[in-house]
């Protein structure tokens, strides 16, 4: 592939906004799954007690792709701006248990819209993030979860095929992000406490007081927050 720039940091709330929107993290607003908010002095999570959406930067909204095409469905997604969504309980459910039937019942639901809605772009997700953060990378697990979508995929074609015609419509696939196997982890909080620093608990719930905050944004890189000694 030519002229690919990485999505810098790789983890799936950067990835996926400079999917939707052709921007770096920096522009969307995106760098990973919590963040210190300085306003409300704590630890913000997405999958708890924030909304990617919401934080997306004015910059992005202006030129997502769903705003671009005006008529998009999706299932799925982690920045959830499309004009409809879809859930379905028992892909989820077999999700939350690492089921290789997710990627069969994901495949037949989106099959399903697109001979019901015939949209102008669909956009869904089949991750396979946490078996690989479970078993790593090269495992057996994962290769199997790959073999399983490419045994699938093709029913999606046959319904693109039947609903637009062969050679009339695009498919792209993106990658979330890479992982390596690890074996250790930067404990960044303890280092801002040998400093002298008094961090924020990574705890969503908590709301002490604190002049610095670490989070290690899915172990994946490092953000530091500290307070402005004037201005906090």
């Amino acid at each position: 592939m030519d002229n690919v720039i990485t999505c810098f940091p790789t983890v799936t709330e950067a990835a996926e906004g400079g999917i939707i929107s052709g921007l770096f993290a920096g522009e969307t607003n995106m760098v990973g799954e919590r963040y210190f908010s300085r306003k409300l002095g704590k630890v913000m999570h997405y999958k708890l007690n924030a909304s990617p959406e919401m934080d997306l930067s004015p910059k992005a909204k202006e030129r997502i792709i769903d705003t671009i095409v005006g008529d998009s469905i999706s299932m799925g997604r982690l920045i959830k701006t499309s004009h409809e969504e879809v859930y379905d309980l028992l892909a989820k459910s077999y999700g939350k248990v690492d089921s290789l039937k997710m990627i069969s019942r994901i495949i037949e639901t989106i099959s399903k819209v697109v001979y019901s809605k015939r949209p102008r772009l669909l956009f869904f997700t089949i991750s396979s993030d946490t078996i690989s953060h479970m078993y790593g990378r090269n495992s057996d697990e994962v290769q199997a979860f790959i073999k399983e979508v490419g045994r699938n995929f093709p029913r999606l074609i046959n319904s693109l095929d039947d609903v637009f015609g062969k050679g009339q419509y695009l498919v792209f696939l993106f990658s979330d992000h890479g992982i390596t196997n690890v074996r250790n982890h930067l404990d960044l909080p303890s280092l801002l406490l040998d400093y002298g620093f008094k961090p924020a608990s990574t705890d969503v719930i908590a709301s002490e007081e604190s002049n610095a905050a670490a989070l290690s944004n899915g172990r994946r890189m490092g953000l530091l927050y500290f307070a402005h000694p004037e201005r906090g």
